[in-house]
């Protein structure tokens, strides 16, 4: 699975229109967690591998697809 960044996680909620409430629910995922992840708050430098393989995963299945380490494209984005 693609390694992805905070930035592209952000970036891929707004294409999606994807709020950090509906990231929650959709990855089981504290909201906390999530804001440092994309924000790149200490101590997220290196996140869980389970943190971003939920997040990626929760993107990819609502349509998104990273390209390289930092585009983003999706069904709102063409």
């Amino acid at each position: 699975m693609a390694r992805i960044t905070g930035r592209q996680c952000a970036g891929a909620r707004a294409l999606l229109g994807m709020t950090q409430a509906d990231m929650q629910r959709a990855t089981g995922l504290s909201s906390g967690t999530i804001t440092a992840f994309e924000n790149g708050r200490p101590g997220t430098a290196r996140p869980l591998a389970r943190t971003v393989e939920a997040i990626t995963a929760a993107l990819t299945s609502a349509g998104i697809r990273f390209i390289g380490s930092t585009g983003v494209d999706g069904p709102t984005a063409k």
